[in-house]
């Protein structure tokens, strides 16, 4: 079987194999009506192969139905179900014997009789009110071409599974037919009303979302052999058949929106039967060519039906439990694997801002799947902020409430694209953002602090994230034009909070190697966020926007004295802790991956800055001295490791001295002797 363009096989087992040897049996050889009835309901569930003569069942099948009609044309005790079943085989076999190599062909006139005449009778002493009767009236019917009576689908949520499946079944099997026989070609089984009443009827199982799924894929131009039509378990294909229709539905032009409005039913089932789950699960198994950098491109640029591709992907991230939380390991684990940003042209941006003036999702605090996009894109450098979008970001990012965590997710994701452009807005609007950015861990869903559970995959995937974050809140305060007003204590103490709790999980947790890039931002954001809300934080540097990340990073180390006295004398909380500091005693296990980032990242700067550096160090150095003399006594109360991290601090110090003596004898920064 090829599916679009790739190999797939499938072998049926032996048990699922010689059932129609069984069924065959039972329909020639006994008498029994029970067994008779069981018999012709299994035939439309059976692998039939194709040397197998489908035609001597479905002759026994027109033969046990006449029994079951007396010579006055009543129906005899206990006859309506064995009759019903064995009309609904003889039905399913009629699609079989379109194709010629299953044996030979009942006379095709008289088997259309026979199915008029029978429908006639079932409705007569079954009644139009079942469902399977309604269903076959509409099959039967070649010549229909509107829309579906709402009646004919009103007692479909009392089917039986076996119903509901044989339902898909007989649409597909229709469908495959039409593309080989003319003859069917009046037949419009594959209307989508159709499949849209009977995937609304009940919930999804695992049979019904697999035909389902098949019907979706041969709409989209997947022909199937006959054998796989008709095998019931398609669980394993699940995830191949999805594949299949996203990657046809790329490339797939139609003229109406029949398919468009399918999607919005079948994703919310699908979600529920397990099936995305298993195609977009945590490790995320979804190929990124299948979903071309090419697909989002176009989408982004024109209006119409390319938007569909991008409601396909948000319906299958944004997926809620049982009580309504958002997953957002799905988000930015999607996010990870789509990291190759879509370069946006500038004549491209005028149709997405176009775009973005028709979306009002956000309006409604709901999530576009524009925005969801905008998340991958990569602007021109030159352009400037649009206000309609800024706005956008920004409301977006102020949603309250922990049914909009994935409002903000993808909003702060979307915003760290448009990073350039935001360093441009005013000094108002960027104050605004700011204030939208600190507050944005305040939610009520414990987003950050349940990071502790993901694993080590998830957590590096979550490091990403919030090296993100605080990149973005870096660059507004680079290019923030002033002082700000200060922010509310309200913002600012879980903001603080979050900051503890990121250094508490991770470091010591995950390779210093993984951590580092965060925590150099983290360091460095809070010595910006100070002199941009804090007038006693400025300083004689040059501008901020070309201040290399260390010097930022040992000035907030050096401004953090009272703050680590308190920690090493095993004092209270300090009166003297300023706004942004770090509170929390076990922050000190980030110092060893800093000092071994700095030994080699010192060595990449501009040399005018070697000596703002160096006095940095030195005040920080002024504080650890006398800490690594206590660290001697009996009562040290620091551990070995934390004396270890002192002695690499004092290793670095000594290093840089040594660096500086030979470009400058300026400067003099004094180690510990020892």
């Amino acid at each position: 079987m090829s599916v679009g363009g790739r190999a797939v096989e499938y072998h049926p087992t032996m048990d699922v194999a010689v059932q129609h040897e069984i069924v065959l049996w039972a329909l020639q050889s006994t008498t029994d009506p029970d067994v008779i009835t069981l018999a012709a309901e299994m035939v439309p569930f059976v692998y039939w192969p194709a040397v197998v003569d489908i035609g001597v069942a479905a002759r026994q099948l027109q033969y046990t139905f006449n029994a079951c009609f007396d010579a006055r044309g009543d129906i005899i005790p206990g006859g309506k179900s064995r009759a019903r079943a064995c009309y609904r085989a003889a039905f399913h076999t009629h699609f079989l014997h379109l194709d010629s190599s299953r044996g030979s062909i009942l006379d095709h006139t008289l088997l259309e009789k026979w199915f008029q005449d029978g429908l006639q009778v079932l409705e007569v002493h079954i009644g139009k009110q079942d469902p399977v009767i309604a269903f076959m009236e509409y099959i039967s019917h070649t010549s229909h071409q509107g829309d579906l009576g709402q009646n004919i689908f009103n007692n479909l949520n009392t089917l039986q599974e076996k119903d509901l499946v044989w339902f898909f079944r007989v649409i597909n099997q229709a469908l495959a037919c039409t593309a080989h026989s003319q003859s069917m070609q009046g037949i419009r089984p594959s209307n989508v009303h159709v499949m849209l009443q009977l995937y609304r009827s009940r919930p999804p199982t695992s049979n019904v979302t697999s035909q389902l799924l098949l019907w979706l894929a041969m709409k989209l131009g997947f022909r199937p052999n006959s054998s796989f039509l008709e095998l019931l378990d398609k669980s394993g294909f699940e995830s191949k058949l999805l594949d299949e229709i996203l990657v046809r539905h790329w490339n797939y032009t139609y003229d109406n929106k029949d398919l468009d409005f399918l999607w919005s039913v079948i994703i919310s089932k699908l979600s529920s039967s397990g099936i995305i789950q298993q195609y977009l699960p945590w490790d995320l198994s979804v190929h990124r060519e299948h979903i071309p950098a090419l697909a989002w491109t176009s989408t982004l640029a024109n209006v119409g039906w390319l938007c569909s591709h991008l409601h396909i992907l948000h319906s299958m991230i944004f997926l809620y439990d049982s009580v309504n939380k958002f997953d957002h390991k799905r988000l930015w684990k999607f996010y990870e694997v789509f990291n190759s940003p879509v370069k946006l042209l500038r004549y491209q941006v005028h149709s997405l801002i176009q775009d973005l003036k028709e979306c009002k999702e956000y309006l409604n605090n709901d999530i576009s799947p524009l925005l969801l996009a905008l998340g991958m894109v990569k602007w021109p450098e030159d352009l400037e902020p649009n206000e309609l979008y800024v706005n956008m970001l920004i409301a977006s990012l102020e949603a309250s409430g922990p049914h909009n965590v994935g409002l903000r997710q993808v909003a702060l994701q979307a915003a760290w694209c448009y990073c350039i452009q935001l360093q441009k807005l005013s000094k108002s609007v960027k104050s605004r953002l700011l204030s939208a950015l600190l507050n944005f861990t305040t939610s009520h869903d414990r987003l950050w602090e349940d990071m502790d559970g993901y694993g080590r995959a998830a957590s590096l995937t979550i490091l990403l994230r919030f090296t993100h974050y605080f990149g973005l809140i870096r660059s507004l305060c680079r290019s923030s034009g002033g002082q700000y007003p200060k922010p509310e204590s309200h913002i600012i103490s879980p903001f603080m909070s979050t900051i503890e709790t990121v250094i508490t999980l991770y470091f010591g947790r995950i390779e210093e190697s993984k951590c580092i890039d965060l925590m150099v931002n983290l360091l460095a954001m809070l010595q910006e966020l100070k002199e941009v809300y804090l007038p006693s934080s400025s300083n004689t540097l040059p501008e901020k926007e070309d201040t290399p990340i260390i010097i930022s990073v040992w000035q907030y180390l050096s401004e953090l004295q009272a703050g680590l006295d308190a920690w090493c004398y095993g004092s209270l909380a300090c009166e003297s802790y300023r706004l942004f500091d770090i509170q929390e005693k076990e922050w000190w296990i980030s110092w060893r991956a800093v000092c071994e980032w700095s030994i080699e990242e010192y060595t990449k700067m501009d040399s005018v800055w070697l000596h703002d550096l160096a006095s940095n160090v030195q005040q920080v150095y002024e504080v650890v001295e006398p800490w690594l003399e206590r660290s001697k006594g009996h009562n040290a109360r620091m551990r070995a490791e934390d004396i270890k991290d002192l002695e690499r601090f004092n290793k670095f110090a000594c290093t840089l001295r040594e660096d500086l003596q030979k470009k400058s004898s300026m400067i003099n920064v004094t180690p510990d002797p020892s």
